[in-house]
């Protein structure tokens, strides 16, 4: 379980876990390290366009995946990525759906045979974006109601951890901090569905 107090993982730590545990057979895996992106404090949820971010890039990755000699039946690829991804995917910021698309339709099969191609293209996807106010908001908050716990939270770091979720469960996310010192990072990782990986 990763709890939010070890916000010294890099933004991408559930990324990767989703990417390793991904129902893509021999296409998930860890992606790479590091951050970037915009200062984007406008970005949020109402931003993105097109449908549901699991369904475009599980189509998209199993496409991929079939078409460079991967050994799956494309349609079963795509609900057991739907099913296995869901509680994670559906916390994403939808603002991702565009670069992740765009990374994952130019992913050469090269790419794709090596296993990294869908942790490498979210960590593209996420570099292309920044913190929202919402991010920020949850960084803020829940760096003080730790403080007052007597632990230490590092903004830079809480920011990173914040980047790949959506605004709405940020301000969930966010609302934990008015729990006792116990509760809070439980209620987090509920939230974030955290402890489901």
């Amino acid at each position: 379980m990763v709890s939010p107090r070890s916000l010294v993982t890099s933004s991408f730590a559930l990324l990767v876990t989703f990417a390793s545990t991904s129902a893509l057979t021999g296409c998930g895996s860890s992606s790479t390290s590091g951050t970037g992106g915009n200062d984007d404090t406008s970005a949020d949820d109402s931003t993105a366009t097109g449908g549901s971010l699991d369904t475009s890039m599980c189509s998209i990755a199993c496409e991929r995946s079939k078409a460079c000699g991967q050994s799956i039946d494309e349609s079963t690829c795509v609900l057991d990525c739907q099913n296995n991804e869901s509680s994670t995917v559906s916390r994403m910021r939808l603002d991702l759906g565009a670069p992740l698309d765009s990374c994952l339709k130019a992913a050469t099969c090269a790419d794709v045979l090596d296993g990294k191609f869908v942790g490498d293209c979210l960590a593209t996807a996420l570099a292309s974006v920044g913190p929202t106010a919402a991010g920020k908001a949850f960084c803020t908050t829940y760096g003080s109601a730790l403080d007052s716990c007597g632990t230490t939270v590092d903004q830079a770091s809480c920011l990173s951890f914040a980047l790949p979720y959506s605004d709405s469960y940020l301000q969930q996310a966010t609302a934990c901090a008015s729990k006792s010192c116990t509760e809070i990072d439980s209620c987090v990782d509920a939230v974030l569905a955290l402890s489901s990986n």
